[in-house]
């Protein structure tokens, strides 16, 4: 229910209690006696005694009634306006913009906007990815990936959402898994897991399944609000350090900034309908930044090998489908 229902609600209830109280007082009012004298048929005096109602007190009957109906009416039209919004509101809006769309784009391509797009209720801010690779003792290499971002909720509504992220044991010399959570509402750490930790699991639930560790922890965002994470993934390969980065709802204002060896050739695969440009990059550096939004099930493919060359970037894969591994929520 919206706040302006609540407040309807407010007011409806002030109206039917002012209401019964007016009502009370009316009924508690003296009853006021007086005699009436009339001739009967043989021309003799009759007196008869009359019992009536203040004027006064029937005035306030009659607006204690109005006041009662009144507030039962708007009651009952909110409750009715409600739920029609809830039932109506979706299909209304599909609606419209189809009748504007309709006739532009193919249908299939529609649905996939009005779904992931103009019914998404957050949107991803300020999102940056920080990729440091490192060579370990035993040549593996450690990728450290952290991902900083903010959801903006733009919708009237509050919204709820259940993280979930899981560590991943993929082969004798692989692994991937989350070693650090933290989401702030308004300042105040409502997330603060960190593996490394023990005991540092504010927020968070744990469960095993199938022989993998899974992390869930709740968000909510009040309407108009905003939420701030930061997620810290390590992943180990000895074939090769491929990762990819894709989002589950609109990304804004994406950075990209990667540290990296010497002797090794980092490159991008872009899977995005904005242009990922190239800012900087060097021996063992690179910063890349997008050049527009970034749509859901959209993302990156990095990639690391040794060799002299830098930064390079390939054409982008016929197929959108991202590899094997974690997506940012």
């Amino acid at each position: 229910m919206k706040d302006s229902h609540i407040n309807l609600c407010l007011i409806a209830i002030l109206i039917i209690v002012s209401g019964l109280i007016l009502d009370f007082k009316a009924s508690s009012a003296e009853l006021e006696f007086s005699q009436i004298s009339r001739f009967g048929e043989a021309g003799e005096k009759i007196v008869e005694n009359v019992v009536s109602v203040p004027k006064n007190a029937r005035i306030l009957t009659f607006v204690a009634s109005a006041l009662n109906a009144s507030g039962i009416s708007i009651l009952i039209s909110i409750l009715v306006i409600s739920r029609v919004e809830e039932s109506q509101k979706d299909s209304l809006n599909r609606e419209l913009f189809s009748s504007v769309f309709k006739r532009m784009i193919p249908e299939e391509l529609f649905t996939v906007i009005y779904d992931d797009i103009l019914r998404s209720p957050v949107i991803q801010r300020d999102s940056h990815w920080h990729l440091n690779y490192s060579i370990l003792a035993d040549s593996d290499i450690l990728l450290t990936r952290t991902a900083t971002y903010t959801l903006h909720n733009i919708s009237n509504q509050p919204f709820e959402d259940s993280m979930k992220s899981m560590f991943v044991k993929k082969a004798e010399h692989e692994s991937i898994g989350l070693v650090r959570a933290q989401w702030k509402s308004n300042g105040i750490v409502v997330v603060d897991y960190d593996a490394e930790k023990p005991g540092m699991d504010k927020g968070v639930e744990k469960s095993e399944q199938g022989g993998k560790t899974y992390l869930s922890y709740p968000i909510s965002i009040p309407a108009g609000g905003q939420v701030s994470a930061t997620l810290v993934i390590k992943s180990t390969s000895k074939r090769g350090a491929n990762d990819a980065m894709f989002g589950n709802r609109p990304i804004m204002d994406l950075r990209v900034t990667a540290n990296f060896p010497e002797r090794m050739k980092f490159s991008y695969h872009p899977s995005t309908s904005s242009k990922i440009e190239c800012l900087d990059s060097g021996s063992t550096s690179a910063s890349l930044k997008a050049c527009g939004a970034i749509l859901p099930k959209q993302g990156i493919i990095f990639m690391l090998e040794p060799t002299e060359i830098t930064v390079t970037e390939t054409e982008k894969p016929e197929v959108t489908t991202p590899p094997s591994g974690p997506s940012t929520p």
